[in-house]
């Protein structure tokens, strides 16, 4: 696993990403939301959203979205394959 590895792609899940956000919490002393973990799903773009000024926050808000959207799509995309294929496997 490496800093650029995607939190989904290695099997995290919602419930995964609540422990993982509440570890956050207590070890950076910050106050994470969830939502920005969910747009920062790797380490390496999680460090650079939190190294940020606020003002730079919202300059990159607008490619953020874009970015969880397609994220959602791949998901999306990922889940009715694997319903196909549990479905034509019976």
């Amino acid at each position: 696993m490496g800093i650029h590895d995607n939190f989904f792609d290695l099997g995290g899940h919602s419930l995964l990403m609540l422990k993982v956000n509440n570890k956050l919490r207590e070890i950076l002393q910050q106050d994470i939301s969830v939502m920005t973990m969910f747009q920062n799903p790797t380490i390496y773009s999680l460090a650079q959203y939190l190294s940020q000024t606020t003002e730079e926050k919202y300059i990159f808000e607008p490619m953020r979205d874009r970015a969880q959207k397609r994220i959602e799509v791949r998901q999306g995309k990922k889940q009715l394959f694997m319903k196909q294929s549990r479905k034509s496997s019976r």
